[in-house]
């Protein structure tokens, strides 16, 4: 099994560790990473700037042509112009990848434009948080994706820098069930 664990200190730093583990042996980092610009939560909410704690599945990779190269042996999801991620908690199709091309009746009036983000979302993983099942408002669209030098935090995804994720993405197997937990020091202590 694969395991990612990120890491902060504290539960309100935006500073935390990545560490990439293969039955139980540390391969890749520690890296350094950003979570949400309000930290990490028990009790997500949408809009909140906050990361989930728990651990989730991940997948499928998604990005654009350029960096298809690196998702070796994980199913990739190309973002074009139609491709979006709904987080109105309204609509059916909340915290979905949608083609809105191919959808008759847009139920949303919020999605992240996957292709419009730009070079956060060049590559990414999807944090399979909030899925089966979906509870509205519980959050949305959590991946791991480009650490935007510019930003300070994220809106609740785990921000790697570039040459990071590439190796991230490139190790990732979809034969090794590969998860992510992410917390803190504080919440694990607390949870003794």
């Amino acid at each position: 099994m694969q395991l990612i664990k990120v890491i902060s200190n504290e539960s309100k730093n935006i500073e935390a560790l990545l560490y990439c583990y293969e039955d139980e042996k540390l391969i890749l980092g520690p890296f350094f990473v950003h979570v949400g610009k309000k930290g990490i939560t028990l009790d997500k909410v949408e809009g909140d700037k906050k990361s989930p704690v728990g651990t989730f599945r991940l997948g499928p990779i998604f990005g654009d042509r350029a960096h298809m190269i690196y998702a070796k042996k994980m199913d990739y999801l190309l973002i074009t112009d139609e491709l979006e991620c709904v987080d109105d908690p309204n609509s059916i199709y909340y915290n979905q990848f949608i083609y809105k091309n191919q959808i008759e009746v847009i139920d949303w009036k919020s999605s992240e434009k996957m292709n419009e983000i730009g070079e956060l979302y060049s590559l990414g993983v999807v944090v399979q948080y909030n899925q089966n099942p979906t509870i509205a408002f519980k959050g949305s669209a959590i991946f791991m994706h480009n650490l935007c030098k510019e930003s300070y935090g994220t809106q609740g995804c785990i921000g790697v820098s570039k040459s990071d994720l590439k190796k991230i993405v490139s190790w990732l197997d979809e034969t090794k069930f590969p998860h992510i937990t992410i917390n803190s020091r504080s919440h694990a202590r607390h949870q003794v």
